[in-house]
């Protein structure tokens, strides 16, 4: 039985795979050659043939797990079920499992990882409060229902520190990080309780009131479940030298900065962040890690001196980053749903939009029947699903119960509900190019959540994109995130005048 086992989830699309396993590989001593399993729902085929090969070159186990797809569209339940898979293996295989978010850099080896013979849980804080209980504060109607479906009892609730903003909370784990003793069974109760409470109605009034609960209920729950499920005694918080943000350190108290990040254990990063120049500047941290940081990140985005010439790479449309949208129609009386990047705007005023579709594809069929269709953009957390909706066929598959839908003007325009945005269109002109099918659709009308519309000057806007948090695509097969804004339409122009 192995010592120690290494596990991550992934839903096949990040760069961040091969840092995490070259990591371990190169910094984590004694234990560098340990397994490391990455598990996958449903099918390894969404990682590509490079980097399954890459994983495979590096001694890892790439593991898939069931998975309804439906769940999946929710913050976290990838993770979750991921993490009961990677125990319910671990108990005949490993005595501990060291589960990890894919995120996650190994710096030196990770020695507490072994946990003491009485201790079942070895955990790090969040690493801010967001929502949090405050341990002096009396306890939210939130919390108090997280505590209530959990069996949470008062006395079994005691302070724990946030990991950057040094709050005092009631615990609150953070969910990627968890070295775990696979016979007790605890990622598998949180995954249970999970897939419960997340569709549980009486937490749809939280998911309203503000999108972090619906981003961070799953650390709730997690939190929750250790308290109900295990003694104090069995659990252990491992040092500040484990688990910490390397991309919150800029904006970290003095006290919580680390002298430099090549003392620590293991490190979380954001890789958006890590790859901005200034970051070299911001963060200290010594040779040898940091160059084999840098190489990393830059094998990752690919770079090469071109020395100012100019690649051939042929017929390839670069028009980049691209939208994802799910597009909708009404195929044989049941909503369908496909993924699409090929969309465009052709006008304002009036609103005209285009979509190019796949010749064979199912949706054109409803769209072509009823002539009409929706645009649908789901955000980052619905990523997975999305996916899926682009690697399946409405012919083979039954879309119509992935999402809830709603129906605006047209009762045959399928519209899903936990899209930010969703423009229902009108087909004006349809034509075949090759093998694609276009639709020149009017905007009937555009339906936005009403937690993205402001007003300002007694007219209603929309949030800006990061709030929408958009699912954006690269010709590199990546999904992407939106970036920060960078300057006002029509406006920057003025500063040219001001340097003249």
């Amino acid at each position: 039985m192995e010592e120690l086992i290494f596990a991550c989830p992934t839903n096949g699309s990040e760069p961040e795979i091969p840092i995490l396993v070259a990591s371990i590989r190169k910094f984590a001593g004694k234990y560098s050659t340990n397994p490391i399993w990455i598990l996958i729902p449903n099918s390894i085929d969404k990682l590509s043939e490079k980097l399954k090969t890459q994983l495979e070159a590096m001694e890892v186990e790439i593991i898939p797990f069931e998975a309804n797809p439906k769940d999946l569209q929710f913050p976290f339940v990838m993770d979750a079920l991921a993490a009961a898979k990677a125990e319910r293996l671990a108990q005949e295989k490993g005595k501990i499992l060291a589960w990890l978010d894919i995120n996650t850099l190994i710096i030196k080896e990770p020695k507490h990882f072994l946990l003491e013979d009485e201790i079942n849980l070895g955990y790090r804080p969040v690493h801010h409060t967001l929502i949090g209980s405050v341990y002096d504060e009396e306890v939210d109607s939130f919390w108090e229902l997280i505590y209530e479906k959990c069996n949470v009892a008062k006395e079994k609730i005691f302070p724990m520190k946030t990991h950057v903003d040094g709050k005092i909370l009631r615990p609150y784990v953070n969910s990627g990080f968890l070295i775990v003793r696979p016979e007790r069974g605890l990622l598998q109760k949180w995954a249970n309780c999970y897939l419960e409470l997340y569709k549980d109605p009486e937490f749809d009034q939280f998911f309203t009131k503000d999108n972090l609960y619906t981003i961070f209920i799953h650390q709730a729950v997690l939190s929750a479940v250790i308290m109900s499920y295990l003694e104090k005694e069995e659990m252990k918080e491992l040092p500040f030298s484990y688990n910490y943000p390397i991309h919150l350190y800029p904006e970290s108290e003095s006290e919580y900065q680390p002298e430099n990040i090549s003392d620590l254990r293991t490190a979380r990063y954001y890789l958006d962040k890590l790859q901005r120049p200034n970051w070299r500047k911001q963060i200290p941290i010594r040779e040898p890690l940091k160059s084999w940081l840098i190489n990393q990140l830059d094998s990752i985005n690919q770079k090469s001196d071109l020395n100012g010439k100019k690649i051939k790479l042929g017929q390839i449309p670069y028009v980049y980053p691209i939208p994802i949208v799910l597009v909708g129609a009404l195929v044989d009386g049941k909503p369908n749903f496909e993924e699409l990047g090929d969309v465009a705007v052709m006008g304002i005023n009036p609103a005209i939009v285009c979509i190019s579709s796949g010749s064979d594809h199912h949706t054109n069929k409803g769209i072509i029947e009823h002539g009409t269709f929706s645009i649908n953009f789901p955000t980052t957390d619905m990523l997975a699903i999305t996916d899926y909706c682009g690697t399946v066929s409405g012919k083979d598959i039954d879309k119509s119960e992935l999402f809830d839908v709603f129906y605006g003007d047209y009762e045959n325009t399928p519209m899903i509900k936990k899209c930010p945005i969703n423009l229902e269109c009108k087909v004006i002109k349809e034509f075949s190019i090759q093998h694609r099918q276009i639709f020149i659709a009017d905007v009937v009308q555009a339906y936005v959540n009403e937690e993205f519309v402001s007003e300002e000057n007694g007219r209603k806007k929309v949030a800006d994109l990061t709030k929408l948090d958009p699912i954006m695509y690269a010709l590199d097969n990546r999904y992407y995130k939106i970036g920060e804004p960078i300057g006002i339409g029509y406006q920057e122009s003025k500063k040219l005048k001001n340097e003249k």
